[in-house]
């Protein structure tokens, strides 16, 4: 069976439909795409995560896919460590680029990035991971900081646009958010 080849934007901390370079280069791919984020319980489970944290991400989630909903597209929800959940993915689909922002977090997220960095490469995915930031990872000293800050700040807003015939629909029960869990996500305080 042939499966279909898209790329996939993986959210992290950038939940915004606007200004947005992963999403901008997914569609100038040309190739259907899917957007993710995924709850990792690693992630949940430590110390300096909230209710109120996963609460907001999942009501800004609901917030972007309002504006996305007449593009065709959808943020989709998952559960579970990062590797199983794209290990689903790639049975149904031909992953072949995956799209995100780097993120500069904690050191759970900075050793998941690497395990990542090498899983895509083991199934010859290409990782484009964008800086969003003036946060560098990986520079040993700070020569030319000034220059990359500089040049990073002053390049031109991007005017995201989303095309139907590029979005990807996937819903896999074994990957989905816990009722339990969802039902937390949703009695976000007023």
């Amino acid at each position: 069976m042939d499966r279909q080849k898209i790329n996939v934007v993986w959210l992290k901390r950038d939940l915004r439909t606007q200004d947005h370079d992963p999403l901008d280069l997914a569609e100038k791919e040309g190739l259907p795409y899917l957007i993710l984020y995924v709850y990792e319980p690693e992630l949940i489970a430590y110390p300096d995560t909230s209710l109120r944290h996963l609460q907001f991400i999942y009501h800004s989630i609901q917030g972007m896919n309002q504006i996305l909903g007449p593009t065709g597209h959808q943020v989709r929800i998952f559960y579970g460590e990062i590797e199983p959940v794209f290990l689903k993915l790639m049975e149904k689909f031909h992953v072949r680029k995956v799209f995100s922002y780097q993120e500069s977090g904690i050191q759970v997220t900075w050793d998941r990035d690497k395990r990542m960095a090498s899983f895509f490469e083991k199934h010859r995915i290409t990782w484009q991971e964008i800086q969003k930031d003036n946060v560098r990872r990986g520079w040993e000293n700070r020569n030319d900081w000034n220059k990359a800050y500089y040049k990073n700040i002053h390049r031109p807003l991007i005017q995201n646009q989303f095309h139907k015939h590029l979005a990807v629909s996937f819903n896999a029960k074994a990957i989905s958010l816990p009722e339990d869990l969802e039902e937390r996500l949703l009695k976000y305080p007023k």
